[in-house]
């Protein structure tokens, strides 16, 4: 099916793949699904108010982190934020490769004279940014339960 629904803030939208939908002064960025290496890999990304809200899903390791950077750049460089929101609400599991995937998005903001949250962490990927010591230079807003 080419066709994607996405949820916001109870507006539903109704797009294809790479379309772009105005609502509610909400900008639909897109969503993107791929297979890499047996994982799916899959996030949505909306722009409000110059706020950017990636939302990741599944796992995050070394089969999709070189893509989730790859497209995460590309919409900081396209929409130039203020803030870029990671949420991490439907990622189960992270490995070292998710740090990088921080990191880069942190430099991305550096440059973009802008601030990196994350949100909404499950436990498994918290504990691996605690152990790198991230959550002592990014914003982490609240931890899923």
């Amino acid at each position: 099916n080419n066709m994607q629904t996405a949820k916001n803030n109870a507006t539903i939208f109704f797009i294809n793949p790479n379309a772009t939908v105005i609502a509610k002064r909400k900008i639909y960025t897109g969503s993107r699904k791929m297979n890499l290496g047996g994982q799916a890999m899959q996030f949505t990304s909306f722009l409000e108010n110059r706020r950017l809200t990636v939302a990741l899903t599944g796992e995050i390791d070394h089969h999709c982190a070189k893509e989730y950077i790859r497209a995460i750049t590309a919409k900081l460089e396209a929409y130039t934020p203020k803030v870029c929101v990671l949420d991490f609400r439907e990622v189960g599991f992270m490995d070292s490769s998710g740090i990088a995937v921080v990191i880069n998005s942190m430099r991305q903001m550096v440059k973009l004279e802008g601030k990196l949250l994350l949100t909404d962490l499950n436990p498994q990927p918290m504990k691996v940014l605690r152990a790198s010591g991230i959550d002592k230079i990014v914003d982490i807003k609240e931890v899923a339960v």
